[in-house]
């Protein structure tokens, strides 16, 4: 199926698809194959057990619910929130903020990640995290027969187009994606982290990648 599906698709759809890579590929998908399940009957019952166990969505409307949860709020807007309230402090306000919270709590960590990646992410913060998600609950949704394809298709095409009003390139988009993993594990220094980190410069180096043979500025209108 691998070359044939990659000349299925348009590279609008190819685009759309790219945002959920790093997922994608923690599920054994590749991009020679268009980080596309076979749409086979065991296929498709792992998806839905996916959906249901990660997710807990078993319809059209449990998808479409977390679907717009992660457009409107995600854990982008607790990332914004705790930024928001950090440039309120001063450099050494923030530092002595922090060493006050209880240690190795949720708090402590998320706050941790925030300061460390504040001024290395653009404004739009952490939200390639909730659109990558997105992505791959829309391409999911499809396979689980929860979409139709056209419509998944255009629900995929519009996060596509506001992940690039919100970043310049794939470097961009990969760090934040990256940082937003971080938050939602509220881990800092693991062998996992490390591992997701090699696994985005990896996307972002490897020829044969979608963020390496796409255009971040390819035109989805």
């Amino acid at each position: 199926m691998s070359k044939n599906r990659m000349d299925e698709l348009i590279q609008g759809q190819l685009y759309s698809i790219a945002l959920a890579a790093p997922l994608l590929e923690l599920n054994d998908l590749t991009p020679e194959t268009a980080y596309t399940w076979e749409p086979t009957d065991e296929n498709v019952k792992r998806c839905k057990h996916m959906l249901k166990s990660g997710w807990s969505i078993e319809d059209t409307a449990t998808l479409k619910e977390r679907l717009e949860w992660l457009l409107k709020e995600g854990h982008s807007s607790s990332f914004m929130e705790i930024r928001s309230f950090l440039s309120t402090l001063s450099e050494a306000g923030q530092a002595a903020y922090i060493e006050a919270l209880p240690k190795n709590t949720s708090q402590h960590i998320e706050y941790e990640i925030v300061r460390a990646y504040n001024n290395r992410i653009p404004y739009a913060g952490i939200a390639a995290w909730d659109f990558g998600r997105y992505s791959y609950l829309c391409q999911a949704g499809m396979l689980a027969g929860y979409l139709s394809e056209g419509e998944g298709w255009d629900l995929m095409k519009k996060v596509a187009i506001l992940a690039q009003k919100c970043y310049s390139s794939w470097v961009d988009y990969g760090l934040a994606y990256f940082v937003g993993r971080l938050f939602w594990l509220e881990e800092l220094h693991t062998d996992h982290t490390n591992r997701h980190y090699t696994m985005i410069q990896s996307l972002l180096i490897n020829p044969h990648s979608l963020w390496r043979r796409l255009d971040w500025n390819l035109v989805l209108e």
